[in-house]
């Protein structure tokens, strides 16, 4: 997972957060100013919780199947 923050070409910092590659993201969050705080925190606190995360196959994109 990486982030940054992004200032240019909006009206505020916007920050942003991806799971892969940055040009060929698996996932990406962005959250603007404008963006509840718990929304943000809600979205931190869940990449790091240690509570598993059961799927079945057909909620997981095809095209990310092969990293699991």
């Amino acid at each position: 997972m990486s982030h940054r923050y992004a200032t240019t070409g909006s009206e505020g910092p916007i920050w942003r957060a991806w799971g892969g590659y940055p040009s060929e993201p698996h996932w990406q969050a962005r959250f603007s100013v404008g963006a509840p705080t718990a929304l943000a925190a809600a979205f931190t606190a869940s990449l790091i919780s240690t509570e598993p995360l059961h799927r079945d196959v057909k909620h997981i994109p095809f095209h990310t199947r092969r990293h699991l």
